[in-house]
């Protein structure tokens, strides 16, 4: 991982808060990375599972009031003499054949991501989740992306 402009220290790839050894002062207030556990073998799972299994770091930075822009901008609870906010930013790294999938699964809405799936599902037999589209009548990766196997023969889509 790079420097952060304004961090005291870099990250050594594990969480941490401030004042816990790496980072004392700066923007970066916590940091937890998440390698990939990624394995297209397991793939695709018969259930939707909420996490994908790509590398993730889950960030929460200290923004200045002259960093937050806006129409909200700063706002504060009365009493609350900070003047910083605190912004949690989550980074995800698919490889490159999976970023639309994941794309897909880090945006928009959770219902919009449920209709998709149900659409997939029941009008074109297939199975989308943030890794591919599975085509459950051809038990392949509708794609092409990968062609491997489960240790059964199949997709693994029963």
């Amino acid at each position: 991982m790079g420097r952060i402009e304004g961090a005291s220290q870099q990250s050594r790839g594990h969480g941490g808060r401030a004042g816990e050894g790496e980072w004392r002062e700066g923007i970066l207030l916590y940091c937890d990375h998440q390698g990939s556990t990624f394995d297209v073998s397991k793939l695709p799972s018969c259930r939707f599972e909420d996490m994908d299994h790509f590398q993730k770091c889950f960030l929460i930075l200290r923004l200045e009031e002259g960093q937050v822009e806006g129409e909200r901008g700063l706002q504060r609870d009365p009493g609350d003499s900070r003047g910083w906010r605190a912004v949690r930013v989550d980074l995800v790294a698919p490889p490159v054949d999976r970023y639309a999938f994941a794309l897909l699964g880090w945006t928009g809405s959770k219902q919009f991501g449920r209709d998709l799936r149900t659409f997939a599902r029941k009008e074109r037999q297939m199975l989308l989740d943030n890794h591919a589209l599975y085509d459950k009548t051809k038990r392949v990766d509708a794609l092409r992306l990968t062609g491997v196997r489960t240790n059964r023969g199949d997709m693994g889509m029963g």
